[in-house]
């Protein structure tokens, strides 16, 4: 809160001049503190004003600035530090609220960090990813099919809950765990060939995933990338993604290309069949490249 207006502090001293009644009558007139009033009337006898005064700053900052540009310099260096190991690394004599709060005040918060491969900062790589970007900057965004799985396992079932104090939390699991696998292709139309069913993705399992739902949602011309994962690698599998629907006559030719995580070796074969007609182009990608 800040001091009162002049306005208020001249009509009270004035009601005081005029001996219109006591401090406390004064005070309780104008609402103000007999405190506020006796503070006022020793003000102008000690600096003749009736003016507040300045503020006086507040006290020092256990942290001056020499030793917030030091904190701040370890965080630059050390992003993932927590408080204690800061205060240790700098030397600093403060508690960790002062350090919090500092690091508050530079507008900062402990959050949890945004990972990603440490082979994306070698300079062989960056290059290698403009050359993908360009090569994909070529395809036609439509004919982009990606393909990926994701897992549920019975063991993420909630382990806490609220209840009332003294009382139990009670809740059910299933009798045996066990896991889950989605899988389903995405593309600019939306979701194609979904497919659940219990346990881990295998070679076998995702073989006839790409057999028995994927290639018939295909359409010729389609883009198909996978990631790295050691069933997609199966040779077969590329085979049967450019198969198609089996309705539809066509001439398959696949160019397959497998990419390490770090984005070096890669190699390459082509397989074609003996149908007439469309051609279909299946080639299979890191998707984390895809991911710039």
């Amino acid at each position: 809160m800040g001091p009162y207006s002049m306005d208020l502090r001249e009509r009270v001293a004035a009601v005081i001049d005029e001996g219109e009644g006591s401090q406390r009558q004064v005070a309780k007139r104008f609402r103000v503190s007999v405190s506020f009033v006796t503070r006022l009337l020793q003000r102008r006898r000690d600096a003749g004003t009736l003016a507040p005064k300045p503020h006086g700053g507040g006290p020092r900052p256990v942290l001056g600035f020499p030793e917030q540009v030091r904190l701040a310099m370890l965080i630059a260096e050390h992003p993932d530090a927590t408080l204690n190991q800061l205060k240790e690394r700098g030397g600093f004599a403060c508690t960790l609220t002062t350090i919090w709060r500092t690091l508050r005040r530079f507008r900062l918060t402990y959050k949890k960090k945004t990972l990603h491969a440490r082979e994306r900062d070698d300079p062989k790589v960056q290059a290698k990813r403009r050359r993908y970007r360009r090569k994909v900057e070529q395809m036609d965004a439509k004919r982009l099919v990606f393909v990926d799985e994701t897992g549920i396992n019975t063991a993420m079932t909630p382990t806490h809950a609220w209840a009332r104090r003294g009382k139990r939390a009670i809740g059910s699991v299933p009798t045996s765990w066990g896991s889950t696998t989605v899988i389903a292709a995405l593309g600019l139309d939306g979701v194609r060939a979904p497919l659940v069913f219990p346990g881990a993705t295998d070679t076998q399992a995702f073989q006839t995933y790409v057999d028995e739902v994927l290639a018939p949602e295909l359409h010729p011309g389609d883009v198909v990338i996978f990631d790295n994962l050691k069933p997609h690698l199966a040779p077969h599998v590329a085979e049967s993604s450019a198969r198609g629907p089996a309705s539809c006559p066509c001439r398959r030719t696949v160019r397959t290309t497998t990419r390490s995580r770090s984005c070096g070796r890669s190699s390459k074969g082509n397989f074609v069949g003996s149908r007439r007609g469309c051609e279909m182009t299946c080639i299979t990608l890191l998707e984390k490249s895809w991911t710039m």
